[in-house]
């Protein structure tokens, strides 16, 4: 196959590329540059993917030359899709100055192709340039010399500056797909550190690139060789590592502080960290080399750390370095060491770094450490708190190309003494072929919680009394990636204009995770049931939110409700693969591990989130839970909340529809759970489903002034109802009744236009519409039906989804759909992997459930990116009178509701037309 950039020139002929080279599945080549009359010179590339993962991101050098297009965070339109450009500097990926082109879209990938044309000023043909491609957790660097046959005269592209988008219709295609960085993250906790693994259990994980918990250390086998002082400047105190820019404004709250970050350019140590950092070689002495610095490999600049990247002074006299490429030396034990001795009230600390390595067999390892105590480096007056190791294997040398690590160790803060991270590599005396391991951008980081944050579960903002408008907002949604505090300030600023309450964030592991293919991923069917959320990623977000609460306009307050399912860790084997619900947490040992993910969070979020949500729609037939599994489940986590923090709520999971099934589920469910029932607060989603069938034969009611009143029995009584009833049931105490009733997910799609899957497109509306249907269904659940206290729109933006094409419904003898998707499962990390791994032909689709459009990262005016929705939802409950204002309390009679739908006149054609 092959693509233009629509922007640009054809395709030249492939015999006239004057670079071409293949690495790793990836080929580049090069078409020649042209210089310009005006001085400037254009590039034309062709960037070919042979591999199953997509490419997330290709990064063309400049070196000295200076970029001019295309522009700097813009979208630009390719033959595959829209992809978002980044003029880079030597921070982050790909860690040198280039021309970055980022996908918004899927498929880049096995075969396919595109052609990038890129212009810059001051171009030298005789500076060798990089050019790096990402699939997965691949990234692939390419060095392109100028000097190919042809490079001179190649065909002269048409460069085009690039336009500004136009402001979206009504009806926007944009649908950007989250880039997420490959990010390996553990959360360490002494309950890791109480029961060793097996052996088989360790060697397989060992096997597969994963790091075991390392119960046991010998801090008797090696000795201090250097130490080197603390530096006198000040503390380096920066943003970490995710929010390297400047804070722009007072609203992003960021308390995580950098305190050593070493990245082996200029001399280890830097001359500004907190670390007074110490060399160890084996006891005994004598050993030839120690960590140091070499240049063979990094992930950006020129050097990196490594075991033997330095002569040891204690080395027998003449020892030399190590000339490039060599493997590492035997019976090697040396580690480099971290020690901060001022943690103030820190509450939580991070180690984090860059890492390749090859380790020859299973003798051979990589660990990192976490002491406290007062000691000197050697053992004495340390207490040893745990770490991860890494080792190769039995079978062999085990090969991991650079991947980031984070590693938090929240509990290790609290005896306020001293903090020791060390990172230790040990090899044994069999014959070695493996060049060991590389650590690059290495940073050690403390969190001090902001006095801001202080009591922040109590916020309870309302719109007026006792009602609250919410909304979901993803952890990884754009705003809230790569740290960018000018994007969340703009987040921020939308969440207060909307007049938003609550917010409702999912506590997940990053999505990268999930990723299908090759590179090592991690499979998320296995059992691991570690704790992987990023916490440094979510501090920013609670934070800042909390400091909304803590100023003198409570017009501004947002609280948060903390929802804990699946996604909450990576093994996944709950799941029911036969599609019909039943899934397991209690009989494969998935219970005890989600409990302990809910503890740990309960813990370290325990005076800032004060509600949490157990699970998400467990009665779907693609996320279910048998109502016993999750009777089991609700009971547990509810006991380990209230042991944290007895003040916290608890909320029974959202069920899905508010339908008859949900119902049933919901009772089933209760016959499990003994007094008293584990819960304060009982959650649903009434979105529209098949059991409440539409007029004139459609597949499902959208319009909530039907839906919502779609039980006959309980009329004039909405569909909530039939759950009031069994919570004022006697299957409850007389002090357990009158459990609140939050709804934490309602919306509509409004792709109706770009929707092109046959299977959907009764399933979407209009822009306006939408707008419309969000204030029927408030009007429905804040006035119609008693105890809904909060209602959170999904979703924040618009975004895009991927089906297969025979739930599509485009492919030959396609069926209908049985039921109704769920908006969050098929959206969920979890959802879209299982569409991904299914190997079936994929097709994206547009998910506009969201109160913005999906230009949100643009530079386009603000305006441009709110919908009609955004207006309703600020404005509530202030409503059109043609659209929910007008409506009587009463129920109209069944002969009204068959013949009027509740619009505005001029929009009565279009609900018309999209009821036939």
């Amino acid at each position: 196959m092959q693509a233009a950039l629509r922007l640009q020139s054809p395709l030249p002929e492939p015999e006239t590329a004057c670079f071409n080279q293949t690495l790793d599945g990836f080929t580049l080549a090069l078409f020649g540059y042209v210089t310009q009359p005006d001085g400037t010179t254009a590039l034309t590339w062709r960037v070919t993917n042979a591999n199953k993962q997509d490419i997330s991101y290709v990064a063309f050098g400049t070196g000295g030359w200076t970029p001019v297009a295309p522009a700097d965070d813009g979208v630009i339109p390719g033959g595959l899709g829209d992809y978002h450009v980044e003029w880079t500097n030597e921070h982050g990926n790909p860690g040198f100055a280039s021309i970055k082109y980022e996908t918004e879209f899927d498929g880049f990938s096995q075969g396919a192709e595109d052609i990038f044309v890129m212009t810059v000023s001051s171009f030298d043909p005789s500076e060798p340039i990089q050019v790096q491609m990402k699939a997965g957790k691949n990234k692939t660097t390419f060095t392109v010399i100028f000097d190919g046959s042809g490079c001179d005269w190649s065909p002269t592209p048409t460069p085009t500056a690039t336009p500004e988008s136009p402001l979206p219709t009504p009806t926007p295609t944009v649908v950007p797909i989250e880039t997420i960085s490959d990010t390996e993250v553990y959360v360490l906790s002494p309950s890791m550190f109480e029961v060793e693994m097996s052996e088989a259990e360790k060697e397989e994980r060992w096997r597969l690139g994963l790091p075991v918990p390392l119960v046991n250390v010998d801090v008797g086998d090696e000795v201090v060789v250097e130490s080197m002082a603390v530096s006198t400047s000040s503390h380096y105190r920066k943003p970490g590592l995710l929010a390297l820019v400047p804070q722009t404004a007072v609203q992003a709250i960021d308390n995580w502080h950098v305190e050593d970050m070493e990245d082996f350019e200029s001399g280890f140590p830097n001359t500004t960290g907190d670390c007074a950092w110490q060399l160890t070689q084996r006891a005994g002495g004598g050993q030839s080399h120690i960590w140091g610095t070499a240049s063979d490999r990094s992930t950006s600049g020129a050097q990196a750390l490594w075991p033997a990247g330095a002569v040891n002074d204690d080395a027998s006299p003449g020892t030399q370095p190590l000339p490039p490429g060599s493997t590492y030396p035997t019976d090697m034990i040396t580690s480099v060491i971290c020690r901060l001795s001022d943690v103030g009230n820190a509450k939580n600390v991070l180690a984090e770094f860059q890492m390749w390595y090859e380790l020859a067999d299973n003798g051979d390892s990589l660990s990192v450490q976490f002491f406290s105590g007062t000691g000197d480096g050697n053992g004495e007056n340390l207490d040893y708190q745990g770490g991860l190791e890494w080792r190769g294997s039995t079978d062999g040398v085990v090969f991991q190309d650079w991947r980031a690590y984070h590693i938090y160790y929240p509990d290790i803060v609290d005896n306020g003494n001293a903090i020791w991270v060390k990172w230790r590599f040990a090899s044994d005396n069999r014959n070695n072929t493996a060049r060991g391991p590389w650590l690059d951008d290495l940073a050690v980081s403390i969190y001090e919680k902001p006095q801001s944050s202080a009591n922040c579960q109590n916020a309870d903002p309302t719109y007026t009394s006792g009602l609250s408008k919410g909304l979901n907002i993803g952890p990884y949604t754009e705003d809230l990636q790569h740290g960018d505090l000018a994007k969340f300030d703009q987040m921020i600023d939308r969440l207060t204009d909307s007049g938003v309450n609550w917010v409702r964030m999912e506590f997940k592991v990053n999505p990268s995770y999930f990723a299908t293919g090759e590179g090592g991923t991690l499979d998320p069917l296995n059992t691991d049931g570690d704790n992987h959320i990023d916490l440094r990623h979510y501090d920013l977000f609670v934070d800042s939110i909390c400091a909304l609460n803590s100023d003198d306009d409570p017009n501004n307050d947002i609280a948060i409700l903390g929802l804990i399912d699946n996604a909450s860790l990576v093994r996944q084997d709950w799941y029911d693969p036969s599609g019909l619900g039943q899934g397991n947490v209690t009989t494969n040992g998935y219970l005890p591990d989600f409990v302990d993910v809910v503890e740990q969070l309960a813990r370290y979020y325990d005076d800032r989130i004060g509600a949490w949500e157990i699970w998400n729609e467990p009665d779907y037939y693609k996320s279910g839970l048998r109502p016993e599994e999750y009777a089991s489940l609700l009971t547990s986590s509810s006991a380990v909340l209230n042991t944290v923090d007895a003040n916290d709520k608890v909320l029974y999971t959202g069920l899905v529809g508010a339908n008859r099934t949900a119902s049933r589920y919901f009772a089933a469910s209760l016959a499990s759970l003994h007094y008293p029932k584990p819960f304060d607060i009982f959650a649903l989603h009434p979105y529209f489903t098949e059991e409440y069938p539409g007029r004139n034969g459609k597949r499902a009611e959208l319009d909530p002034a039907y839906y919502m009143r779609g039980d006959i029995e309980h009329r004039p009584d909405t569909i909530v109802k039939k759950f009031r009833i069994v919570l004022d049931s006697a299957s409850f105490q007389p002090d357990e009744q009158g459990k609140p009733i939050w709804a934490t997910e309602v919306g509509w799609n409004s792709a109706e236009g770009s929707m092109q899957c046959q299977n959907y497109v009764d399933l979407v509306t209009t822009e306006d519409v939408q707008a419309c249907y969000l204030q029927r269904g408030f009007h429905s659940l804040y006035n119609l039906s008693p105890n809904v206290s909060k209602v959170f729109w999904f979703t924040y933006h618009d975004t895009g989804v991927e089906v297969s094409e025979e739930e599509c419904g485009n492919v030959a003898n396609a069926t209908a759909l049985e039921r109704v998707p769920s908006p969050s499962w098929t959206a969920s990390d979890f959802g879209q992997y299982q569409v991904r791994a299914s190997g079936a032909n994929i097709v994206r689709i547009p998910w506009s459930f969201g109160l913005y459009r999906g230009n949100i990262h643009t530079n386009e005016p603000e305006d441009a990116k709110k919908k009609p929705v955004q207006d309703a939802f600020t404005n509530w409950p202030n409503a059109d009178i043609n659209c929910a204002g007008s409506w009587p309390n009463d129920l109209p009679t069944l002969d009204d509701l068959n013949k009027h739908v509740y619009l505005p006149a001029a929009m009565e054609s279009d609900a018309a037309a999209s009821s036939q």
